[in-house]
């Protein structure tokens, strides 16, 4: 292991090592710096309770591992993959994830607070009762993602796919909308006052969660489509 390990300032190297719970602790006390894993292997580790705050995880594979209450705070994941990756209860505060696939992924009960997702797949990501205060997602897939009581209040909502996403108790007020996709959301509790939806692509709305939407703006194509869809004629 040694052969992958380069001593840079303040950080250790980690190269293509293949990660479980039997070397990760020589690891952490063998290193008095933080740790930069680059092209590891994680996949199916259980890495239960571990601690790696401050790491910087690079092309690594943490497909079907658990991270469960593990404490990664102020953590930088770039183009990982992570299908059914587990991080519930974990402290991942402070985070920056970009260009990773982590579909299927759990973020149950997470602390989240201030982090952000940049170009991510997240299908299907169950963020259930996670403390996600001023967490941020852009250019993201969050198709059939439950993201239920999230606060986008005053945002600029960028590039995001949330078809079939369940956006229930969301905070949307005052939000813009640019370039997303709000087809077949579930918007039960959601709160959109002030919202602008212009830029989003709202699909066929069903009339029960109509008043959801209430205080919103839309345009007067998207109010035509949603008529016309319910059979009315816009003359």
């Amino acid at each position: 292991m040694e052969n992958h390990i380069k001593t840079v300032p303040s950080r250790h190297i980690i190269q293509e090592e293949t990660i479980n719970q039997g070397n990760v602790g020589d690891l952490i006390s063998g290193s008095k710096s933080d740790l930069h894993f680059i092209g590891c292997n994680f996949s199916e580790a259980i890495l239960k309770n571990i601690t790696l705050t401050n790491a910087i995880f690079e092309d690594c594979d943490f497909r079907d591992a658990s991270l469960e209450h593990a404490n990664l705070d102020n953590c930088h994941w770039l183009r990982c993959k992570g299908h059914r990756l587990s991080l519930a209860y974990a402290n991942c505060v402070d985070n920056s994830v970009k260009s990773c696939d982590f579909s299927g992924s759990s973020w149950l009960g997470t602390q989240l607070a201030h982090t952000k997702f940049v170009g991510c797949k997240l299908l299907g990501a169950n963020f259930s009762n996670s403390r996600n205060m001023g967490v941020k997602f852009e250019e993201c897939n969050l198709v059939s993602a439950i993201i239920r009581g999230f606060s986008f209040r005053n945002q600029t909502v960028r590039a995001l796919n949330l078809t079939e996403a369940d956006l229930g108790g969301c905070d949307f007020c005052g939000a813009e909308f640019e370039d997303c996709k709000l087809v077949g959301v579930s918007i039960r509790a959601a709160k959109f006052k002030g919202a602008d939806l212009r830029g989003a692509d709202l699909g066929l709305v069903d009339l029960r969660d109509a008043a959801n939407f209430r205080g919103a703006i839309i345009s007067k194509s998207q109010a035509s489509d949603l008529l016309t869809a319910y059979g009315m004629l816009v003359m």
